[in-house]
């Protein structure tokens, strides 16, 4: 578990505000969970479910949403930048345009 704070309090002074602050949260041992391991099931997979609704307004929008693999492995070429710079772009003859 961990803690991250900013002050301009001396430090003997932060720690004590912290521990009277926070000396009662329990440290359960969970960790986040980081990229594939997240889910082993496709997104959307136990909705099986119609869901129906009207406007409230009159708004055309499309948005397209997806899982990818974890993308830290490839910091370096990053691959997701790319797709989303295609994607996004408003050029001429493009996807937006």
């Amino acid at each position: 578990m961990t803690l991250c704070v900013f002050g301009k309090e001396p430090t003997a002074q932060m720690e004590e505000i912290l521990r009277e602050k926070f000396g009662a949260v329990v440290n359960k041992g969970i960790t986040m969970p980081i990229g594939d391991s997240v889910s082993d099931a496709p997104p959307f997979a136990k909705w099986h479910q119609l869901l129906l609704q009207n406007p409230v307004q009159d708004v055309k929008d499309l948005t397209f949403s997806w899982v990818i693999p974890f993308q830290a492995p490839f910091w370096r070429t990053k691959p997701s930048e790319y797709i989303s710079h295609l994607l996004g772009h408003e050029g001429k003859g493009s996807i937006i345009a």
